[in-house]
């Protein structure tokens, strides 16, 4: 999904746009109970993003950090709370400088009747995005959970 906001960030009093953003987890791996950082480099191609998301995970866990590089924001944040049906979530941010890096997060699944329920958590700057832009990647995701089929396409 191209979508031009998430990849608006605030630098030095101006808005930036990467051409391209790379996804940022917290992984914790197998057995352990220590978090830490993993920057899973972005491609377009989803089998090549599969091969290096799982190279630059391998190596996270033999050298696990908690150390972010202050400087780079052409990342997204995403995180997975499976243990949780929230219905609401915030995130901590550093306000000086102002951190516009946006948040994702998913929830456990829920079913109700015939129906599945997935908790998300979009946390966005303000001066970078407001309703409009979060209400409308809300309604394209549901569209691709509707017609799983888009992906290809």
């Amino acid at each position: 999904m191209n979508w031009p906001p998430f990849r608006w960030r605030i630098r030095s009093g101006a808005v930036v746009e990467h051409g391209q953003v790379h996804p940022s987890v917290i992984d914790s791996g197998p057995g352990s109970e220590l978090f830490h950082f993993c920057t899973l480099p972005y491609h377009p191609d989803a089998r090549t993003f599969l091969t290096g998301a799982a190279e630059a995970l391998a190596q996270q866990r033999t050298q696990p950090s908690l150390n972010e590089d202050p400087t780079q924001d052409d990342l997204l944040y995403l995180s997975s709370l499976p243990w949780v049906a929230f219905t609401g979530l915030t995130h901590a941010m550093h306000l000086n400088p102002p951190d516009s890096i946006p948040r994702l997060t998913t929830g456990r699944f829920t079913q109700t009747g015939d129906q599945w329920h997935m908790p998300l958590s979009v946390q966005v700057h303000h001066a970078l995005m407001d309703g409009r832009h979060v209400g409308a990647y809300f309604e394209a995701v549901q569209a691709l959970l509707d017609q799983p089929d888009l992906l290809s396409t």
